[in-house]
């Protein structure tokens, strides 16, 4: 009759051992990289951290139920200024050119930090669809932010909504 008892208290004190499964990790609200000089607030809805690291800064992103990813890169310092439409041309003319590629042209956008462009195109054979957005960096103007986002084709009111 001994050893029931036993058994009982070792199984429970087993169990009391583990304690409750920790809740998971909530979502971050901002992400900042220290190496680009830049943070994300807030972290757009439906978008998580694929890297973090040195001077990459990447998201995987879902935008009506469609994935994607997205990305920020800054440029080094330019001596002799950033042309921002001159920019968004260039990568504009080069996808479209590329096998597959088809540029769809691009607007100016007002944002908080100045004058942006976007532009978007088809890349990759025709397989992607991919948003840039070229702006000064906000910690001094001479140093160029691309934004980019990839997902699948879609019809141009998904690619308004996405931007």
């Amino acid at each position: 009759m001994r050893r029931i008892p036993l058994v009982l208290l070792a199984l429970v004190g087993f169990a009391c051992a583990k304690g409750p499964a920790a809740p998971p990790a909530a979502a971050p609200t901002a992400v900042e990289n220290a190496a680009l000089g830049l943070a994300v607030r807030p972290l757009p809805s439906g978008y998580t951290v694929a890297e973090n690291v040195g001077e990459r800064l990447a998201f995987d992103a879902v935008a009506d139920g469609i994935p994607g990813n997205a990305a920020i890169a800054v440029a080094p310092p330019a001596s002799s200024g950033i042309n921002l439409v001159a920019e968004a041309k260039a990568w504009g003319e080069q996808a479209g050119a590329a096998p597959g590629g088809k540029f769809f042209g691009g607007n100016e956008l007002v944002t908080p930090f100045g004058s942006a462009f976007t532009v978007r195109a088809l890349v990759d054979g025709g397989a992607t669809e991919e948003r840039r957005i070229y702006l000064l960096h906000p910690g001094g103007g001479d140093r160029l932010v691309t934004l980019s986002l990839r997902y699948p084709p879609s019809q141009p009111e998904a690619a308004r909504d996405r931007l």
